[in-house]
């Protein structure tokens, strides 16, 4: 998700937003199909939106718990 796609190689994942938004591929174990995976991703890096949010969550986590605390 931080611009460099993903070859997972597994036959399943539990991220299966980030196949879906084509930021990974995944591969499975046999050679031919993990470098088909990775040739296909070759130029694709951050082409795609983040399906897990902005990357703010902590942020705003810590705004609240400090303002419980005043």
């Amino acid at each position: 998700m931080l611009g460099v796609p993903c070859v997972i190689l597994r036959e399943t994942t539990e991220r299966p937003e980030a196949v879906h938004v084509g930021a990974a591929r995944l591969a499975g174990v046999r050679s031919t199909e993990i470098l088909d995976a990775a040739l296909s991703l070759l130029g694709t890096a951050g082409a795609w939106e983040n399906p897990f949010g902005d990357g703010k969550a902590g942020e705003r986590i810590a705004q609240l718990v400090a303002g419980l605390g005043a």
